[in-house]
């Protein structure tokens, strides 16, 4: 038995469209394939603005809304940067335009502008900063960094709010209450039962002055974790960092 043969018009009619359909398909994979293009060209580079992670170019993450490389410690980072702590689980690099400040307001949150001017991790003890750093008068630094076991103080601009673990690393007329350089008092009742003076000074009654409260507390950090100071019986100066944290 025959198979009916196929007119040879209708078999160029189906030669056409079997053609003009993979014409179609190819136009639109071509067309998709520019489309994943154009896509991955428009995500944020290096330093560049962002709202979440896949605003950035992979394997960029977005901290502080811009695009910054990952990290866990400083040597993961480009010579000279930081890496610091952002949104958990994530640490970056720290870009370089942030880096100075005078101000603890021109740094990310959870960021302190330290006595050197810089954006710092804040901390109280060491296990506040990621691995390989310190915590140096209530800031994050590397062992490197440090002179004669601090940071070189050259932030002049702010005098309040630097943090601070002794009233000697304050500027003039300043205490280390509770961690950061402030006014002793902004009044009488900051001083009870003593008077505070026009210099925002609490004084004795005869006249002199006195840094603490006697018996104050205030944390502190130890090698192994925070600790108290206790303000001296003559309110000049808290005793040493002590506690169960502390050798």
């Amino acid at each position: 038995m025959r198979l009916p043969t196929v007119p040879a018009s209708m078999s160029r009619a189906l030669q056409f469209t079997l053609a003009a359909a993979g014409s179609i398909l190819l136009a639109s994979s071509l067309g998709s394939g520019c489309g994943d293009d154009t896509a991955e060209s428009s995500l944020s580079l290096l330093a560049e603005g962002c709202l979440v992670n896949t605003d950035c170019n992979n394997p960029l993450v977005c901290a502080f809304e811009r695009c910054h490389a990952q990290c866990q410690a400083n040597r993961d980072c480009a010579t000279g940067q930081r890496c610091v702590q952002a949104e958990r689980p994530f640490r970056v690099c720290q870009l370089d335009d942030e880096r100075a400040c005078s101000y603890n307001s021109e740094c990310p949150e959870h960021q302190v502008c330290a006595i050197d001017g810089q954006c710092r991790d804040q901390c109280q003890a060491d296990r506040d900063c990621v691995p390989e750093q310190v915590c140096v008068s209530g800031s994050c630094a590397s062992p490197d960094e440090l002179v004669d076991g601090g940071l070189v103080a050259t932030n002049q601009e702010q005098k309040t709010g630097q943090p601070c673990a002794y009233t000697s690393e304050c500027s003039e007329g300043l205490v280390c209450r509770e961690g950061l350089c402030n006014w002793e008092c902004l009044g009488d009742a900051d001083c009870n039962p003593f008077h505070c003076n026009a210099d925002r000074r609490c004084e004795y009654p005869n006249g002199g002055t006195f840094y603490c409260y006697p018996g104050q507390q205030i944390e502190c950090a130890c090698s192994k974790g925070p600790g108290l100071q206790v303000c001296a019986d003559n309110g000049l100066s808290f005793k040493p960092c002590s506690g169960p944290n502390c050798p």
